[in-house]
Protein backbone atom coordinates (compact mmCIF):
# COMPACT_ATOMS: atom_id res chain seq x y z
CA UNK A 1 0.00 0.00 0.00
CA UNK A 2 0.90 3.73 -0.70
CA UNK A 3 1.10 6.34 1.93
CA UNK A 4 -1.76 7.80 0.80
CA UNK A 5 -3.78 4.58 0.89
CA UNK A 6 -2.64 4.28 4.68
CA UNK A 7 -3.29 7.64 5.53
CA UNK A 8 -7.03 6.97 3.97
CA UNK A 9 -7.53 4.11 6.41
CA UNK A 10 -6.51 5.68 9.35
CA UNK A 11 -6.19 8.87 11.17
CA UNK A 12 -2.54 10.18 12.54
CA UNK A 13 -3.54 9.65 15.69
CA UNK A 14 -4.70 5.66 14.91
CA UNK A 15 -1.32 5.60 12.73
CA UNK A 16 0.81 6.52 16.39
CA UNK A 17 -0.77 4.34 18.15
CA UNK A 18 0.25 1.07 15.78
CA UNK A 19 3.65 -0.59 16.36
CA UNK A 20 4.58 -0.62 13.05
CA UNK A 21 4.53 3.04 13.64
CA UNK A 22 6.52 3.41 16.65
CA UNK A 23 8.78 1.10 15.50
CA UNK A 24 9.67 2.68 12.72
CA UNK A 25 10.17 5.93 14.51
CA UNK A 26 12.85 4.36 16.87
CA UNK A 27 14.46 2.70 13.95
CA UNK A 28 14.37 6.39 12.25
CA UNK A 29 15.87 7.98 15.32
CA UNK A 30 18.28 5.33 15.84
CA UNK A 31 19.79 5.56 12.41
CA UNK A 32 19.38 9.61 12.86
CA UNK A 33 21.59 9.16 16.31
CA UNK A 34 24.60 7.09 14.37
CA UNK A 35 24.83 9.28 11.67
CA UNK A 36 24.89 12.26 13.71
CA UNK A 37 27.51 10.42 15.58
CA UNK A 38 29.38 9.20 12.55
CA UNK A 39 29.20 13.17 11.13
CA UNK A 40 30.40 14.21 14.58
CA UNK A 41 33.36 12.05 14.42
CA UNK A 42 34.64 12.68 11.01
CA UNK A 43 34.23 16.21 11.77
CA UNK A 44 36.19 16.16 15.27
CA UNK A 45 39.19 13.95 13.15
CA UNK A 46 39.18 16.43 10.28
CA UNK A 47 39.38 19.66 12.97
CA UNK A 48 41.90 17.40 15.06
CA UNK A 49 44.34 16.56 12.12
CA UNK A 50 44.21 20.15 11.13
CA UNK A 51 44.99 21.52 14.47
CA UNK A 52 47.52 19.36 14.75
CA UNK A 53 48.99 20.19 11.41
CA UNK A 54 49.17 24.03 12.70
CA UNK A 55 50.51 23.40 15.98
CA UNK A 56 52.78 21.31 14.11
CA UNK A 57 54.53 23.43 11.73
CA UNK A 58 54.60 26.73 13.97
CA UNK A 59 56.92 23.98 16.42
CA UNK A 60 58.75 23.55 13.32
CA UNK A 61 58.94 27.67 12.34
CA UNK A 62 60.12 27.86 15.86
CA UNK A 63 62.33 25.25 15.96
CA UNK A 64 64.07 26.30 12.75
CA UNK A 65 64.25 30.11 13.98
CA UNK A 66 66.51 28.32 16.80
CA UNK A 67 68.62 27.05 14.86
CA UNK A 68 69.28 29.58 12.33
CA UNK A 69 69.88 31.96 15.16
CA UNK A 70 72.21 29.34 16.63
CA UNK A 71 74.37 28.79 13.48
CA UNK A 72 74.09 33.00 13.50
CA UNK A 73 75.55 32.96 16.83
CA UNK A 74 77.90 30.44 16.00
CA UNK A 75 79.52 32.09 12.69
CA UNK A 76 79.50 34.93 15.01
CA UNK A 77 81.88 33.69 17.63
CA UNK A 78 83.91 32.13 15.37
CA UNK A 79 84.46 35.20 14.10
CA UNK A 80 85.09 36.88 16.90
CA UNK A 81 87.32 34.22 18.41
CA UNK A 82 88.42 31.61 15.94
CA UNK A 83 88.03 27.99 17.28
CA UNK A 84 84.29 27.30 18.98
CA UNK A 85 84.18 24.50 20.78
CA UNK A 86 81.78 21.66 20.65
CA UNK A 87 81.58 22.21 24.62
CA UNK A 88 80.29 25.86 23.71
CA UNK A 89 77.90 25.06 20.63
CA UNK A 90 75.81 22.26 23.60
CA UNK A 91 76.23 25.33 25.56
CA UNK A 92 74.38 27.12 23.07
CA UNK A 93 71.85 24.74 22.78
CA UNK A 94 70.43 24.93 25.55
CA UNK A 95 69.53 28.83 25.20
CA UNK A 96 66.52 30.12 24.18
CA UNK A 97 65.72 31.64 20.71
CA UNK A 98 65.76 34.75 22.38
CA UNK A 99 68.70 34.41 24.56
CA UNK A 100 70.17 33.25 21.26
CA UNK A 101 69.24 36.59 19.75
CA UNK A 102 70.78 38.58 23.09
CA UNK A 103 74.23 37.04 22.69
CA UNK A 104 73.91 37.38 19.01
CA UNK A 105 74.13 41.63 19.86
CA UNK A 106 75.67 41.02 23.29
CA UNK A 107 78.96 39.37 20.78
CA UNK A 108 79.91 42.71 19.44
CA UNK A 109 80.43 43.97 23.17
CA UNK A 110 82.95 40.50 23.85
CA UNK A 111 86.95 40.92 24.28
CA UNK A 112 87.62 37.88 25.06
CA UNK A 113 86.33 34.08 25.22
CA UNK A 114 85.99 35.08 29.13
CA UNK A 115 83.73 37.52 28.24
CA UNK A 116 81.14 34.43 26.57
CA UNK A 117 81.75 32.38 29.25
CA UNK A 118 80.43 35.04 31.99
CA UNK A 119 77.92 35.77 29.72
CA UNK A 120 76.31 32.18 29.57
CA UNK A 121 76.73 31.97 33.23
CA UNK A 122 74.55 35.08 33.75
CA UNK A 123 71.56 32.98 32.25
CA UNK A 124 69.35 30.92 33.09
CA UNK A 125 67.65 27.90 31.37
CA UNK A 126 64.91 26.25 33.56
CA UNK A 127 66.35 27.39 36.72
CA UNK A 128 69.99 26.73 36.18
CA UNK A 129 73.25 28.54 35.16
CA UNK A 130 74.55 27.51 31.81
Amino acid sequence: MSREEVEAMFTLGDLKKTRVYRDALQEGQRLGKLEGKLEGKIEGKLEGKLEGVKIGTQHGQVLGLKQGLKQFAVKLLTRKFGKVTLKMVKRLDKLSAEQLEELAEAVLDFEKVADLEAWLSSRKVKGKNL
